[in-house]
């Protein structure tokens, strides 16, 4: 039997190692990040019933519950026969493992599959007490069932032969179709193969010295044919931006588009950023607006070309709607405070919260290290490109006033009403996060429209806070932001 062995952000257990491969081979994987762990956990759930997690016990516990959508709850303890415990959770459904009063590890038990989760500290004392036992009969259950040999049949003994000098070594075992990695149960792309569209020319001049008018004109015709047949297909592939990203966020997302994922779309966490991570590494999470049918994955084009995802759909292929991309690194080390979005044209409902109103519009992101977040939109506004620079990604150098300041100013140009007072922004400070959506302008080919807003849990952090009565004044750079907004607004 073949085991998955993980470590989160700890350092190889040489004896834990040592253990594992007398009872079977062992593959071991790391993930110094969340991300990193949560990828690995799924690949290696894909390629072995039984996988092993060893890491620092309190941060394991918290990704797993986490990445596989399971609440963490208080252990019971008069369950296990004790009256009382030190105040440990673990995720819904976790069979503890004790080790003198203490938890230092958990079961987790789905279907065929099962996920071992140790303390780095404690990894081959409890393989010692639980789990040699639990993996011994895990593979005597996966172990083929030996043939009987047919009762009317006499065994024949086998003649004596001299003792053999040398013994060649054993074949190598050849693993069931148990053990092999599961393999995806649809094809997201299937039947949407590229055409190769080759545009040609002349190669040779003609050979007579009287030229033919008619030939240089039905080539260039040709080639614009061409052009034009490859531009529509672009366009119109696979339906449009609404077929592709409708047909990708349906089978892998199932209802998140309309901000009501179903149980299985919370159960699942590592099956679907898993298959979003096969086809497109980049992917770092998805973002849904109610009401306007919005949901569509958004990449990381740190490290590309900034127009790169501007001309080309999820799976890299060219396109003329693009994929929505964020430009700064994403990582749990270097937070960014403005997550700016930018979406092109597959932002373009976004134009008819103008005309609508905010309503229900609620904003949902789900990524990759953060899990799912609402947003509280503070202002939607038109701005030229010097006012747009106030909105980039330079929040992490802002101090806490520039900050309310810049979020003031968004509140006065907004261009429909919201329900955000200036009032509620006066504890904003450097804990606030900030979303910040760019798509073209529909009334204004000019300007980009900004879909500016704060999450939500910090806003109801803030609500707590005592309001400060007098208005902060910031730098230069404050009132300079202040202004660049104001006069957009007045224009």
């Amino acid at each position: 039997m073949t085991f998955q062995l993980i470590y989160f952000a700890a350092e190889r257990d040489e004896a834990l190692e040592e253990r594992l491969s007398a009872l079977g081979e062992t593959e071991t994987r790391s993930g110094e990040t969340r991300k990193a762990f949560l990828l690995a956990l799924s690949e290696a759930l894909s390629h072995s019933p039984v996988v092993l997690a060893a890491g620092g016990f309190p941060a394991l516990s918290e990704a797993l519950s986490r990445g596989l959508g399971l609440p963490l709850t208080a252990v019971d303890w008069s369950a296990l026969g004790m009256e009382n415990g030190p105040d440990v959770q673990l995720p819904k459904g976790a069979l503890p493992l004790l080790l003198e009063r203490e938890i230092c590890g958990f079961i987790l038990e789905s279907g065929p599959q099962a996920i071992l989760a140790l303390d780095r500290n404690a990894a081959a004392p409890l393989f010692d007490a639980y789990l040699a036992p639990y993996l011994q009969a895990r593979a005597g259950e996966d172990a083929p069932a030996e043939e009987a040999a047919p009762a009317d049949e006499e065994t024949v003994p086998a003649p004596d032969l001299p003792p053999a000098v040398s013994q060649e070594p054993a074949a190598p075992v050849v693993p069931d179709e148990s053990m092999t990695p599961n393999r995806p149960a649809y094809d997201v792309f299937a039947g949407m193969e590229n055409a190769e569209v080759h545009f040609g020319r002349e190669q040779e001049k003609p050979k007579k010295k009287r030229r033919k008018v008619w030939i240089p004109i039905l080539c260039v015709a040709l080639v614009l044919a061409l052009i034009a047949g490859a531009g529509w297909y672009l366009l119109l592939r696979d339906g449009g931006s609404d077929g592709y990203y409708g047909h990708l966020m349906t089978e892998v997302y199932g209802s998140v588009g309309e901000g009501e994922p179903d149980e299985a779309f919370v159960s699942r966490y590592l099956t679907r950023f898993g298959a979003l991570y096969q086809i497109n590494p980049d992917v770092v999470g998805t973002v849904s607006v109610k009401s306007l049918d919005l949901a569509l994955p958004f990449v990381s084009a740190a490290g590309k070309d900034e127009s790169y995802y501007r001309w080309r759909r999820f799976d890299g292929t060219l396109s003329f709607y693009g994929t929505p991309y964020i430009l700064a690194p994403y990582s749990e080390s270097d937070p960014n405070p403005n997550l700016v979005i930018r979406g092109g044209r597959l932002f373009d409902p976004l134009n008819d919260l103008i005309d609508k109103g905010i309503g229900d519009a609620a904003i949902k992101t789900d990524s990759i290290l953060y899990g799912e977040d609402g947003w509280e939109i503070l202002s939607i506004m038109a701005l030229d490109d010097a006012a747009l620079d106030a909105y980039d990604d330079t929040f992490a150098a802002l101090t806490a006033e520039q900050r309310q300041a810049r979020a003031k100013a968004a509140l006065r140009a907004s261009l429909v009403r919201v329900d955000v007072t200036e009032a509620d922004l006066d504890n904003v400070g450097l804990a606030t996060n900030f979303l910040t959506l760019l798509a073209p302008c529909r009334s204004d080919s000019g300007k980009t429209l900004v879909v500016f807003a704060r999450r939500a849990a910090d806003a109801d952090f803030e609500e707590s806070l005592p309001n400060e009565q007098e208005e902060p004044t910031g730098s230069d750079e404050t009132e300079s932001s202040s202004e660049a907004v104001s006069g957009n607004e007045q224009e």
